[in-house]
C-alpha cells in the first residue's frame, strides 16, 4: 500500500544520498591523487 511504497521511496532516497555523497568524496579523492 501507500504507506509500504513511501518508505521504499524513503529507503531509495537515503540510499541516493548516501551514494552521492561517496561518490563525491571518491572524485574529490581522484582529483587531490591526481594533482
Amino acid at each position: 500500500g501507500p504507506i509500504a511504497g513511501s518508505q521504499v521511496n524513503t529507503k531509495t532516497n537515503g540510499e541516493r544520498e548516501l551514494l552521492n555523497i561517496l561518490h563525491q568524496g571518491n572524485v574529490r579523492s581522484l582529483q587531490s591523487s591526481k594533482f
